[in-house]
């Protein structure tokens, strides 16, 4: 992984990239993008600074011994979150910025 910094989970885990970050149809992108820009100033205007749209992983399938995913930006992340389609198989929450929430299936 050039470029990443790799820790250690446990030694019996292992955690995957298995794909690649799948694109989105023009109108999903700008959506994202204008929820993106929405946190965005809602972080600053709050004081929490700027939000920065780095690679960060998404889970799409987890066991015991196995976590595979992909890398997808932070912007799709929050923008998620933002929309509110949280499902029965996600832990939503919210921090004091961000909400968050965690999925079996990564919804894009």
């Amino acid at each position: 992984m050039d470029g990443f910094v790799v820790h250690e989970v446990a030694a019996d885990v292992a955690v995957r990239v298995v794909r690649q970050m799948p694109d989105l149809p023009r109108a999903l992108d700008q959506e994202v993008e204008r929820l993106w820009q929405a946190a965005c100033e809602r972080a600053a205007t709050d004081g929490a600074g700027r939000l920065f749209n780095g690679r960060v992983f998404s889970v799409d399938r987890f066991a015991a011994d196995l976590i595979t995913g992909h890398l997808t930006e932070f912007r799709r992340i929050v923008a998620q979150m933002e929309s509110r389609h949280c499902s029965r198989s996600s832990a939503c929450g919210r921090s004091r910025y961000v909400e968050y929430c965690v999925a079996r299936t990564a919804w894009w």
